[in-house]
């Protein structure tokens, strides 16, 4: 807290600091899945490539978009709750 702040302004910077951050942060997964969708289109033969997380939907439509089949494989067990963290802690900003 800088001196002669307010609680109110502290927390009203570190709000617009954090929501900067999650922005940024959803910027960069959107940059590497293009850049991945780029590097598959330019293999010559057919490709395997394994990513989890928060890469799998935007990759799937990123490969859609360019009319690129691909399959999803989940292993059992694997739990897809990377997007309901994200969510939560966009939420828990606003």
């Amino acid at each position: 807290m800088q001196e002669g702040s307010s609680i109110a302004d502290t927390i009203k910077t570190l709000q617009t600091d954090y929501k900067s951050t999650i922005a940024d942060f959803e910027k960069d997964l959107e940059d590497r899945n293009k850049k991945f969708v780029e590097s598959l289109i330019q293999s010559k033969s057919d490709v395997v490539f394994v990513v989890g997380g928060l890469h799998a939907k935007g990759l799937v439509k990123l490969l859609g978009e360019k009319n690129v089949n691909c399959t999803v494989v989940q292993p059992i067990g694997y739990h897809d709750d990377e997007e309901k963290l994200l969510s939560e802690l966009e939420a828990g900003i606003k």
